[in-house]
């Protein structure tokens, strides 16, 4: 078993993610007498996002994504050994939490994290909008719809809406 990761937030271990790269996959451990792994990192210059991704699971293990003042971000629920993922909005500088927790049973995991471009994500803008937000000075709702055409869930697909405030999702 891999011991890996702090117990607390103040304990996490440390990860390097370099701009547009991707951390040295680690092997982590979950499980009765160890229920939780947090690992940090910083997010890097020249991108809007990362994507996080727990794998190889025996048992069912969870990921939640925090900021740096330990607010939620994001988080990825599947049942059973099915890997979660999480791609979320980061600002470069800032601090952000991984969280692997035990939801059931022992396991093992591969923690892996990319760095994503800024084109990585699709902007909705008015342009692209069903609505422009704000029309005429007043604020308008506008809907959007966002699909793909795979059948598996492989991979997210990552939103966000640029604008006096930003929203994201996956």
């Amino acid at each position: 078993r891999n011991e890996t990761g702090g117990n607390t937030f103040v304990t996490a271990e440390a990860l390097v993610l370099p701009s547009g790269g991707s951390i040295v996959p680690v092997a982590g451990w979950v499980g009765s007498d160890d229920l939780v792994d947090y690992y940090s990192f910083v997010a890097p210059t020249g991108g809007a996002a990362v994507n996080v991704r727990i794998s190889g699971l025996v048992s069912d293990a969870d990921l939640y994504i925090w900021d740096g003042s330990q607010s939620y971000v994001a988080s990825s629920a599947y049942g059973g050994s099915t890997p979660d993922e999480a791609n979320f909005a980061v600002t470069a500088g800032n601090t952000y939490y991984i969280e692997v927790r035990r939801y059931s049973g022992d396991t093992s995991y591969v923690l892996e994290a990319s760095h994503l471009a800024a084109e990585a994500l699709y902007a909705i803008t008015p342009a692209n909008a069903v609505r422009a937000e704000n029309a005429g000075g007043t604020t308008t709702d506008f809907t959007f719809t966002v699909s793909r055409t795979e059948a598996s869930r492989a991979g997210s697909i990552g939103w966000y809406v640029n604008g006096p405030t930003a929203f994201y999702g996956e």
